[in-house]
């Protein structure tokens, strides 16, 4: 009898090993799920998204920023500034957060001459040479600041580290992210400390961490506001806002309600009120979400929501921001404005507010501003000042309700060294007037003075001079603003400078002023008297080409 071949051999035994392998797996298979879930002990770690962080050659960043001593003045004043205590001028504060190659890299916290706050300056310093790094310092202008030997002080604009050039959007797991403005006075991750921090997802430059805070709202309660934090490498926070993709350029939302009607109505999605949008959102707590209901579809298919319950505490507490139940409406085709009574059921079938459910699972709140009380960034005044007679071209960075003269998409006048402007029909002007909702964020109330109102009219022509407005733009102001002064005992003030101005809403001027003064006044009213830290109040000197700007926001008093 023949013998079977080898090759046959080597079949039923490569079967064999086959069968075995599936038995095998099919055993492995069984004990990695139970219950039709995959058992993730301690032996099997959860798997994760690889961050590589991002890092620079020769580089090193401490863990915290450390104060340091440095014995000449780097930095002073250059301003023509009105100080009231010029000896007693706080000095700059200077820290080390890392080391370049050998050369220590520093931060330079300089104090607030004017009311836009601290100024941080990142420094390289190499033996007796101070290399200023413009685009990590938060403001530099040549001339405004000097040590007492401006050759050691060089400017360099082209060093880059990788590591703290986080991106103005951010994409983590959980959606996109957009830079917003952080705290003028709060440049370090550490200073954030009056808010709740939690980990959200770790970045090529840093951990993400959500940062909740409560204050108080124009109702006079407190309300929930949330952003984002990422810690950088050398230990200052950039902050991030997740930006609705349904929100137009002009805050327009664009949704369809349930009855098909499209919506052509502005939303902020902010609760303390104001002229513009500070950089947190107000986020509703979910347990409320049992009194909300479908109102409508953005442009997209997601989801909006109403409240269906008027007895909400929410809604309810957005409709007492309307002074006796009347919100304010401006006529464009006659010019006038007025104030139109709205019950709370009509406010809540008008969209008053409603409710998105964005991809980091809040529920933030959108406020209707045309259903608003008002407050608005008040009769702003701008006055050019070119140094010969020329064209100019203005247009600002907000949704304007009025204007004088006709602004339309922007003003082009004829504009002269005394001021005096002219419009392409021939009118003249000596100022250029607009009320509305400015593009950008409103700047954190937490300096300024309070003011018995016997000396509110003395206070107000003071300080507009000292912050650099002449004589007749501080008439001007006084004659538009003192009336409209609370009449309470007392009187919180607080300026914004031209950098917090610029945020808020944003000039684009051509050719560009060589100076610019915008001043911007918030105001409340008080029955008692209270604490808040005082504001230095200073000016640029008027040189070449000179932009100014005054205007105001009256908060509801309490």
């Amino acid at each position: 009898m023949p013998k079977k071949p080898k090759q046959k051999r080597f079949s039923i035994q490569y079967q064999a090993l086959i069968i075995l392998i599936i038995v095998l797996l099919a055993v492995a298979i069984s004990l990695a799920f139970k219950n039709g879930k995959p058992n993730l002990g301690t032996s099997m770690p959860k798997q994760s998204h690889v961050i590589t962080q991002v890092t620079d050659e020769g580089v090193t960043w401490l863990p915290e920023p450390q104060e340091i001593q440095i014995k000449e003045e780097l930095f002073k004043p250059d301003w023509e500034t009105v100080i009231d205590d010029p000896k007693n001028s706080p000095k700059a504060m200077y820290y080390k957060i890392g080391s370049d190659n050998g050369k220590d890299v520093l931060i330079a916290i300089l104090p607030a001459i004017d009311p836009a706050g601290l100024r941080k300056i990142f420094i390289v310093h190499d033996s007796d040479e101070y290399k200023i790094i413009p685009q990590y310092s938060n403001v530099f202008y040549e001339g405004v600041y000097s040590g007492p030997e401006r050759a050691k002080n060089v400017v360099d604009g082209f060093s880059t580290y990788h590591a703290l050039a986080i991106p103005d959007n951010l994409s983590v797991p959980q959606g996109q992210l957009k830079k917003t403005q952080s705290s003028i006075d709060d440049f370090f991750f550490r200073d954030y400390t009056s808010g709740i921090l939690k980990e959200i997802s770790p970045t090529p430059w840093g951990m993400l961490y959500g940062y909740v805070i409560e204050k108080k709202n124009d109702a006079g309660t407190m309300t929930k506001l949330e952003n984002f934090i990422v810690r950088l490498a050398n230990g200052e926070a950039a902050v991030y806002q997740s930006i609705p993709q349904f929100i137009a350029d002009d805050n327009v939302a664009l949704l369809t309600w349930n009855d098909g009607v499209k919506n052509k109505d502005p939303f902020m999605w902010n609760s303390l009120g104001g002229c513009g949008a500070p950089g947190y959102v107000a986020v509703l707590d979910p347990n409320e979400m049992k009194d909300l209901e479908t109102v409508g579809k953005t442009v997209v298919g997601e989801t909006v929501y109403g409240f269906k319950n008027l007895n909400n505490p929410t809604i309810n507490q957005y409709y007492s921001l309307l002074p006796d139940g009347k919100y304010y409406f401006y006529d464009s085709k006659t010019g006038e404005s007025q104030q139109i009574p709205i019950t709370l059921a009509e406010y809540v079938a008008k969209h008053g507010v409603f409710v998105y459910k964005d991809s980091f699972g809040r529920l933030i709140l959108f406020v209707n501003s045309a259903l608003g009380a008002g407050a608005e960034c008040g009769k702003p005044v701008i006055y050019l000042y070119p140094t010969e007679t020329m064209p100019v071209s203005v247009k600002v960075g907000a949704n304007i309700r009025i204007s004088e003269p006709e602004y339309n998409s922007g003003w082009d006048v004829v504009a002269k060294p005394n001021g005096e402007l002219t419009m392409g029909d021939g009118k003249k002007y000596t100022s250029l007037f607009w009320e509305g909702l400015g593009h950008g964020q409103y700047p954190d109330v937490n300096t300024g003075f309070v003011v018995a109102q016997k000396d509110i009219k003395e206070t107000l022509w003071t300080q507009t001079h000292k912050l650099g407005l002449n004589d007749r733009e501080a008439t001007d102001f006084m004659d538009f603003w003192l009336p409209h002064m609370p009449t309470t005992p007392f009187i919180k003030l607080t300026w914004f400078g031209t950098r917090q101005m610029d945020e808020l809403a944003p000039l684009t001027v051509n050719p560009k002023p060589d100076t610019s003064i915008r001043i911007f006044l918030d105001f409340t009213g008080l029955q008692t008297q209270e604490k808040i830290a005082p504001q230095r109040l200073s000016a640029p000197a008027r040189k070449g080409f000179t932009l100014v700007e005054w205007g105001g926001l009256l908060r509801k008093g309490k």
